[in-house]
């Protein structure tokens, strides 16, 4: 039978039903399939991922993976005035939110992760949320950690994070993703045809 399908690991921007820019990833790998999206919402951009409840901001997504320097993060999408001048308001809201280092943006995102997670198995037993001074010590897998699986193993799953948490070109793949939602907001003939 044939049938149509969407083209795997591979950055579709498109409008969505309000309108807005958004980037979508369908990842593919021998062990999972995940779908990772850009959006736009109010000139700010946000990772929406389905293991998470809410839209994460993507500066918060970027820190999370270890690039903590506002600078770096501007780099890494864009230099032109365009894209500085567009990812503008998402760093003011990650400054407003007080998220500075790697592990209060993994903390940021564990609070937005779908609670299933952390009430399964021996780990995390009565302490589930509490377990993040754990999680350090080895004794119980805290929310930080699921955060930082996700990060690693879900989010854009075709683009491998090596060993030790090396998010670099996760981070790079997901710069591009802000890179090509901002040039298409700027000019249409950048939104993809299905």
């Amino acid at each position: 039978m044939i049938q149509e399908q969407m083209s795997k690991n591979r950055m579709i921007v498109e409008r969505d039903r309000t309108g807005q820019i958004t980037c979508q990833v369908t990842s593919s790998t021998h062990g999972t399939k995940s779908r990772t999206n850009v959006v736009t919402k109010g000139g700010k951009y946000y990772l929406r991922h389905n293991s998470m409840e809410k839209d994460v901001p993507v500066v918060v997504v970027f820190k999370a993976m270890g690039i903590t320097s506002d600078q770096e993060i501007v780099q890494m999408v864009g230099t032109e005035d365009a894209v500085m001048t567009s990812m503008a308001a998402s760093l003011e809201e990650c400054n407003r939110a007080a998220i500075f280092t790697q592990n209060q943006a993994l903390r940021f995102i564990a609070a937005k992760l779908k609670a299933k997670r952390f009430f399964g198995g021996p780990s995390s037993g009565a302490g589930g949320a509490k377990g993040f001074k754990a999680g350090a010590f080895g004794a119980a897998r805290g929310p930080f950690e699921d955060a930082r699986d996700i990060l690693a193993t879900t989010v854009l799953a075709h683009v491998p994070a090596e060993e030790g948490f090396n998010f670099k070109m996760k981070a790079v793949f997901m710069a591009l993703m802000v890179r090509r939602v901002v040039e298409a907001q700027c000019d249409d003939k950048h939104v993809d045809d299905r």
